[in-house]
């Protein structure tokens, strides 16, 4: 046989063992590959069991934080509501307050032992105390300029004492 045959026959059986190396290393590639494969799902499997308890926990969370919100805007309402109530009884009070003062400032102008040097400006809850006599009947008594007066426009606090004789039945004032 000629050099040549052999070199041709010995250049095929080379081509077919590269091929055969090439075709053995592409399946142990692929069944590295497949293993690889099964290792990350078998991984993600295990993490899916994760994923669900932290989305449940996330779910939780969030129902926890909308019952919250839900409740201070249940309050914060309440608060609201509270709140207008309170400046409806001030105003009311006030209302009161100066229908008191200006009966009081009527019957000041209208009583002849009261003092009339009082500014339109008076506070009457500053001017005006109660005091108790001994058989627990509370007269009005109001002050002017450091002097305590009672209900009649007498002095209080000198030599004179009153007592229920002493007081006009028709001039108590509350």
């Amino acid at each position: 046989m000629d050099p040549i045959v052999w070199i041709i026959v010995a250049v095929i059986a080379v081509l077919i063992l590269a091929a055969v190396i090439g075709a053995m290393m592409k399946k142990k590639k692929q069944e590295q590959n497949r293993s690889q494969a099964g290792e990350l799902r078998e991984h993600a499997s295990t993490q899916a069991t994760d994923v669900k308890q932290r989305e449940a926990a996330a779910k939780e969370t969030e129902a926890k934080s909308r019952q919250a919100r839900a409740e201070a805007d249940a309050k914060a309402a309440e608060a609201e509501r509270l709140e207008a109530h309170a400046s409806d009884k001030q105003s009311t009070a006030a209302s009161s307050r100066n229908d008191r003062d200006e009966s009081l400032r009527r019957a000041d102008e209208i009583d002849p032992d009261t003092d009339h040097k009082r500014d339109d400006d008076t506070d009457y809850d500053s001017q005006r105390t109660e005091s108790t006599d001994t058989t627990g009947d509370t007269r009005t008594a109001h002050t002017t300029q450091g002097q305590q007066y009672d209900a009649d426009g007498k002095p209080i606090g000198h030599d004179t004492t009153r007592t229920e004789t002493d007081r006009d039945p028709g001039s108590h004032r509350s």
